[in-house]
């Protein structure tokens, strides 16, 4: 499984949120996306990891609060969130 994100941006006059994607490295196959998470990683997703098991997605958000989250990416839920830091991530 592979994940990418992309930044919010500006379209038509109206602002796009971050949204995530689920790749399958082998084949290139689209497993699930666009993911929009409404409340949750705003600005755009730092950093993405899998749980070894591969069904929860972790994001940390560039937010100011660094928003960390544990998704179903599955279905898109999120099963936990935390506030980290107001530091910034590289």
């Amino acid at each position: 499984l592979v994940a990418s994100a992309q930044k919010s941006f500006r379209e038509g006059g109206r602002m796009r949120k971050p949204t995530i994607w689920v790749w399958d490295a082998r084949s290139l196959e689209v497993l699930k996306g666009p993911l929009v998470f409404t409340g949750c990683n705003q600005r755009w997703v730092s950093q993405l990891a899998f749980t070894p098991s591969g069904d929860t997605l972790c994001s940390v958000g560039a937010d100011d609060d660094h928003l960390l989250v544990l998704w179903d990416w599955q279905t898109g839920v999120a099963r936990c969130h935390v506030l980290t830091h107001k530091e910034r991530i590289f």
